[in-house]
């Protein structure tokens, strides 16, 4: 049985998650990160959000903390919202939480309708996007030289579909890797700037190793660490 220590955390709503994994795919994005990175602490990346903010989705309760995320897990393969303790209880690997250094939900109570309204609107567009895992793009999205590639094929795929993105930057595909999602979510609410290319940034890119812009976080400290 894996041993593992929970620390006592205090997480917030719009907080970054992050995690190391042992299974295939995370194994195979932090080898990635470290071969074209020169950094491989995280293979996947979420953000923590409480059921207030999504009053939609009647299932979620609204003082409750989740985890929403693009993944792989038995229940379904892409974008989804999980409860925060049941991640951090049944994950194997360690995760990490990165609190916001200005952080738009406690900023001002007030601004707390137009966040919701916000993330209403964002999980309309993006809740049912699947899971991309493609090796191609994962270098891509590490190796520089190879985003021109990918984005002319971004082209030709999206001649052919008929996506729409609303009120944010254009994202017509039907999958997301894990990052993507986050950026996005940031982009959408202001806390990235619109400029940031969702499809450059690798979960290790939070750290601000490669965007220093992208770090706007306190610290990165272990919520939960195997032994």
């Amino acid at each position: 049985m894996e041993k593992f220590f929970i620390y006592k955390m205090n997480p917030e709503p719009l907080d970054l998650i992050l995690f190391r994994g042992s299974d295939v795919i995370s194994r195979t994005v932090e080898e990635a990160e470290q071969i074209g990175i020169g950094l491989s602490d995280y293979s996947h990346v979420g953000v923590i959000i409480s059921g207030e903010m999504l009053p939609n989705i009647k299932e979620l309760k609204k003082d409750v903390l989740y985890v929403w995320e693009s993944t792989v897990n038995k229940n379904r393969y892409g974008v989804q919202i999980r409860e925060l303790n049941t991640v951090t209880e049944k994950y194997v690997g360690d995760i990490y939480l990165a609190k916001l250094i200005t952080n738009p939900w406690n900023f001002e109570v007030s601004l707390r309708s137009e966040i919701i309204n916000k993330l209403i609107q964002f999980h309309e567009i993006f809740g049912r996007r699947t899971y991309e895992f493609s090796l191609f793009n994962l270098l891509a999205t590490i190796i520089p030289k190879l985003r021109w590639l990918r984005n002319e094929y971004d082209k030709i795929s999206d001649f052919f579909t008929s996506g729409v993105r609303i009120g944010m930057e254009e994202c017509k595909k039907e999958w997301l890797f894990c990052s993507e999602l986050v950026v996005l979510l940031y982009k959408n609410l202001g806390i990235y700037p619109p400029e940031i290319d969702e499809r450059d940034i690798a979960p290790v890119d939070f750290t601000g190793i490669r965007y220093p812009e992208l770090n706007i976080f306190k610290d990165f400290v272990p919520m939960r660490r195997t032994r």
